[in-house]
């Protein structure tokens, strides 16, 4: 799905819903800190918090460290507009 708007769509989608419909505060992200890719795209709209050393076992029994990311309802309406441009030009 790479290029084609879908994980933007979801992300756009999963915040509508839970800024808009649900009144939430704050949506939180979090993916392998070793994992570039997945903290570039998170970085694209949502703000790095910190890595949890250490957070959790992973396949083998290998600790995994984790980055965190999180978008506040202070932030949603720019990060609203930023997506929904973005989603623009994949169409």
């Amino acid at each position: 799905a790479w290029g084609t708007g879908a994980n933007t769509e979801a992300k756009l989608l999963l915040m509508q819903r839970a800024f808009e419909d649900e009144g939430f505060l704050r949506v939180e992200f979090k993916t392998d800190a070793d994992n570039a890719r997945s903290r570039a795209a998170l970085a694209a709209f949502a703000e790095f918090e910190g890595v949890f050393r250490k957070h959790m076992v992973v396949r083998g029994g290998e600790r995994r460290d984790s980055a965190w990311y999180a978008v506040i309802d202070d932030d949603w309406p720019q990060v609203k507009a930023s997506l929904e441009q973005r989603l623009a030009f994949t169409r």
